[in-house]
């Protein structure tokens, strides 16, 4: 039996560090359609694994309300 067709991700997360010490966040949506959110200062150090705890959080519970699933859904 042939596997099953994958279907594409609702979300591609892309995080970045920067040599000037901030970090950003490049979201592309099933649509290709893409968000960003670029820190700086202190709060850069802080938020890649804030954000990453969300998606693993609203991932395993199925959240689709939650951070991501909004950003999903093209808020």
């Amino acid at each position: 039996m042939p596997p099953a067709p994958r279907t594409p991700p609702l979300l591609q997360l892309r995080f970045k560090r920067h040599v000037d010490g901030a970090s950003s966040l490049t979201v592309t949506r099933a649509d290709g359609s893409t968000t960003w959110q670029r820190v700086d200062g202190p709060s850069a150090q802080f938020f890649p694994a804030h954000d990453l705890t969300h998606f693993a959080v609203e991932s395993v519970l199925e959240v689709r309300s939650g951070f991501f699933g909004l950003l999903a859904q093209g808020w």
